[in-house]
């Protein structure tokens, strides 16, 4: 395994552990990273404020939000990939209709948009009202959607191929995007400014939206708890989230450099 001088880590289920925290042992591995000049960056599904105190407790030196549809290194935007507004408007017009509907919402550059009064997540207490009645006339970073009908979601992906789409593991929810608005792109972006091979990167992830970047980074590391699709498409498997698995393996294999596990 050559050196890493880069290390890339999803949030939920990841960084995170199951009570949504950040351990001052993460915490102390990954200031210990930055301390030795390895770039420390965030890849996650969340928008750039649904992710700010966790992005607070971990200071990265670059941020990757909305699943890869804007990348920033510091305040500087070194990648963006949005959904047009009149796709937006087409894609909210088709999945309002869709059996099954639970809840839309919608990121921009206003903000974040919901259908949900009151969302389940308090990390999305700031969510505004989301009326699908008006016109979209701005461009969007991704369209989240809670639905109890998988083929119903399928099938408007079919309708719309400019559109990326993906679900996620933990209940019904699914995500639209923009098809460049991927993790791995996004990293290819920092990685870039950053002067980081990408055979210089190891890249941690539990879910769906994980799997590229842990099949062609330099290493992928699937947490304990990752779903099996990214243990199989990752080169290693290490702890759970709630053992600081991602912290554990970087501290063994990145900052004290261990060759065998």
């Amino acid at each position: 395994m050559r050196e890493m001088r880069m290390v890339v880590l999803d949030l939920d289920g990841t960084a995170l552990r199951g009570d949504k925290s950040v351990s001052a042992y993460t915490r102390a591995v990954l200031r210990a990273c930055r301390q030795k000049g390895i770039h420390v960056v965030v890849a996650t599904a969340r928008g750039e404020r649904d992710a700010q105190k966790y992005v607070d407790a971990i200071c990265p030196d670059a941020l990757i939000s909305s699943g890869g549809a804007l990348a920033r290194c510091g305040q500087r935007v070194v990648y963006r990939a949005m959904l047009a507004a009149d796709t937006a408007e087409a894609l909210l017009q088709a999945l309002r209709q869709a059996p099954g509907m639970r809840a839309i919402t919608m990121q921009t550059d206003s903000g974040y948009f919901s259908t949900q009064q009151e969302p389940d997540d308090p990390d999305y207490a700031h969510a505004l009202p989301l009326d699908l009645t008006k016109p979209q006339t701005e461009d969007a970073y991704k369209i989240t959607v809670e639905c109890a009908r998988e083929e119903a979601i399928r099938a408007i992906a079919a309708r719309f191929p400019q559109c990326g789409m993906h679900a996620f593991s933990d209940g019904c929810w699914y995500r639209f995007a923009d098809r460049r608005a991927r993790k791995m792109e996004a990293i290819r972006a920092v990685a870039q400014q950053q002067g980081v091979d990408l055979t210089q990167i190891a890249a941690f992830g539990d879910d769906f939206n994980d799997v590229e970047m842990l099949g062609r980074c330099g290493a992928g590391v699937a947490m304990g708890n990752a779903i099996a699709q990214a243990k199989e498409a990752a080169d290693f498997v290490c702890g759970t989230n709630d053992e600081d698995g991602a912290a554990q393996w970087i501290e063994r294999f990145v900052l004290r450099g261990e060759t065998k596990g």
